[in-house]
């Protein structure tokens, strides 16, 4: 009981608050359900890889939360990059599966798409450096889970952080690493009106 109390004490500190083991279907269930009460009316952050099976999919984990959220700014790899096809190569995947890869984020950025026609405040900016968290910000809760390019990655648990108001923890942590990647002007913003891809110096 003293080591499970000095456990639980290292969790709050880390503001760790939920496990989610992968793939049970009822744990899938209730994330997308927990997301969807977290996101709803607020701005959402996400950094993902092609988002295959939760921007574009209509029953995925973040496609209704982004249908309820105030906000929007995601980070997608760049399908066109030259890093990210030998990453693929690298990790064994097919040659078919490039282009694939490349449809699937021309889907979700369709979706995102649909949601600035709605009225959403949406942004999309592409990475090609290699992924290393799937990163979801809603609101004071933050979602995690080890990011390589790797089909395994779906198979991965997901961990939940909270936000704590002395700005401790690990919250504070991936919450700061998400805001400096988006505001390096390294990573280019995708226009999605023109389909342009926007380099903005600091000035």
């Amino acid at each position: 009981s003293f080591r499970d109390r000095a456990l639980a004490d290292a969790a709050r500190g880390a503001g760790l608050v939920s496990f989610f083991p992968r793939p049970a279907p009822e744990a899938q269930r209730r994330i997308m359900r927990v997301k969807e009460e977290q996101g709803a009316g607020r701005t959402v952050m996400v950094i993902g890889s092609s988002g295959s099976g939760s921007l574009m999919d209509q029953v995925g984990d973040l496609s209704s939360v982004l249908d309820g959220c105030l906000e929007a700014k995601i980070f997608l790899v760049n399908p066109f990059a030259q890093d990210t096809q030998t990453r693929m190569e690298a990790f064994g995947r097919p040659a078919d599966a490039f282009p694939a890869f490349r449809e699937e984020v021309r889907q979700s950025i369709a979706v995102l798409k649909r949601l600035k026609a709605m009225g959403k405040v949406v942004k999309l900016k592409l990475y090609s450096d290699p992924p290393l968290v799937k990163l979801v910000i809603l609101g004071e809760d933050l979602w995690l889970q080890h990011g390589p390019a790797d089909p395994a990655v779906q198979h991965m648990p997901e961990y939940v952080l909270r936000r704590s108001r002395k700005e401790q923890g690990l919250y504070t942590f991936y919450a700061q690493y998400f805001l400096q990647r988006w505001e390096n002007a390294d990573f280019p913003e995708y226009d999605l009106e023109t389909d342009e891809l926007l380099y903005r110096s600091r000035t």
